[in-house]
Parts: C-alpha cells; structure tokens; sequence
C-alpha cells in the first residue's frame, strides 16, 4: 500500500458477478392495494411492512406470511408512510394529500398507550405562529376506527422522516417556498420552520442517524446543516440529473443518491463533497434508494 497515495487507501469496488448469489426465486407476494404502491416502511422488529398506494390505502403486512393485518383509507393518494423507529412502537406517519397522520396499529402491546398518547395531544389551531397545525381525529380502518393525530400543512406534503429517537420528524412540502421543511415533536405536538429559503425544490430530508445534522436534497444538491451550531456544514453536488431519492448509512459516514439520470452516486462524507462512486446499472429513472440498517 503507498500511502502517497489515496486511491490505495480506499477499498476495491467489487464486481457485480462477486456480489451472487441475488434473489432469484419470489418467495412472497403481497396482494390487495388496487393501484401502484407509492412508499414501503419496514418495521424496526422486522415483522411487519408498511405500503402506501395511488387507492388512497395504507396497508399493514405480516412479512413472513404475506397476511394483511389491517388496512386503512384516505381521501387522496399516500405520498410516503414511516413507521416510528423506536423497537416497540406501533405508531406510523403517512403523507397524503396537505395532510400528515400519526397512526397507531395494533402490532404489539404498545398500541393502547399510543393512542392514550394521540389523544392526549395538544392542537395548535389556535396558535398563528405554528407553521402547522395539529388536531386529533378518527381514520377509518377494516378493523375499526382509531384514533390519529392529523398535521395540516399549507401546501401538499410528499415525504416523511423520524429522526432515530423517535420523536421528531419532518414533513417535506415540495411547492411550499420557505415553509417547505417543517420540523415536528411528537411529545409537544408542535412543529417549527428551520429555514427561512430553501434554494431549490426540496425533494427529500433525513435526520443524521447519531449526531445533530440534517440533511436536505434539492433537486441539484444535498445540503447538510448542523442543527447545534444553526450553521450549514457541507454541500453535497450531485452532477447534472435532478435528485429523487436519498439515504444515509447508520454510521452515518456515507449517503446514496438516486436521480432522473439513472444513476445512484455514492458519497464518503469523509472523502470528499462529489461522488466517491457513480453506479449505472439502471435503464430508467430511480424513485427510490436505501441502505440495509
């Protein structure tokens, strides 16, 4: 190894024939949503899937046997779900439509302190500097109505992300100018706006997974802010094709993009601000990409 030199220092990138066996043989299929899945959340336990879908439908899974536990309608298209991260959590957000619904699903033995803590939460419709307000409602579930927070926003919210401990969260309204980042806490039921401009549509935002940045993709760049010092910290240049999608490694030092370009860049945050890998192995636009917890 010559340390002069420091492509000797980073790890040889595998060749896709190294990288076998894939999954060749389909092992499950889950049946039910009428029209295109739009978002899929893994629960932290592994035992459950969460889907979203064009039928207005979130739709709770049981991954090894492919079982619908329970499924639940709205009014418009489900733009993203996410289950709460905490181990034990049966809580979920799902964005459709202006709105972002907190809801309980009954997976484990937390599910009646999560709705005694919905319905203990605060509204702020009669708060004018709150960015959004919060009111607690009913969904309509095939098992039976439940109770759910509801976070209305001014502008269409596409994307949804918890912060690892599982009471903050954001919300990501593409067409919302300066209100299109809210940052919200469950405990107080509150929401704030981070940034007073945003330059350029934002497409995704994501917690750090251990320490206080956080990361805004545009369609052109990836934006980290340092939440400690209120200071922007990096800027992540993605090339020529509009980001759609964005992920962080748990250790926090790597983050993949995907894009219209069909390419997913992958960046060291340790390395360098410009992609440490380009990786073309796709043949149409990329919606979505993520990394193995």
């Amino acid at each position: 190894m010559d340390i002069s030199d420091p492509e000797s220092l980073v790890p040889k990138w595998p060749k896709p024939k190294e990288l076998q066996p894939f999954p060749t043989i389909l092992s499950i299929t889950y049946l039910g949503h009428s029209s295109k899945v739009t978002s899929l959340s893994v629960h932290a336990s592994g035992q459950w899937l969460l889907s979203g879908s064009r039928d207005g439908t979130v739709k709770v899974w049981e991954v090894k046997s492919g079982r619908c536990i329970e499924t639940w309608t709205f009014d418009t298209t489900i733009h993203r779900v996410a289950w709460c991260p905490k181990g034990m959590s049966s809580l979920f957000a799902a964005a459709t439509g202006k709105t972002l619904f907190l809801v309980p699903a009954k997976v484990n033995k937390t599910f009646s302190d999560t709705i005694e803590m919905l319905e203990a939460t605060k509204s702020t419709d009669d708060d004018e500097n709150s960015p959004a307000s919060w009111s607690v409602t009913e969904v309509k579930s095939s098992l039976h109505n439940t109770v759910a927070v509801t976070i209305s926003h001014a502008f269409e919210v596409t994307d949804v992300s918890w912060h690892n401990a599982g009471d903050y969260f954001c919300s990501v309204c593409p067409k919302g100018n300066t209100k299109a980042v809210l940052v919200h806490q469950l405990s107080k039921g509150s929401s704030q706006n981070p940034f007073r401009k945003n330059r350029g549509i934002v497409t995704r935002a994501l917690f750090h997974p251990s320490k206080p940045f956080f990361f805004v993709a545009t369609q052109q760049a990836v934006r980290i802010y340092n939440l400690a010092k209120q200071s922007l910290a990096k800027k992540l240049v993605s090339g020529s094709g509009v980001i759609t999608s964005m992920s962080i490694h748990p250790s926090g030092d790597h983050v993949i993009l995907g894009g219209e370009d069909r390419r997913v860049c992958w960046y060291d945050l340790d390395l360098s601000t410009k992609p440490y890998k380009a990786l073309r192995y796709h043949e149409k636009a990329i919606r979505s990409v993520c990394f193995h917890p």
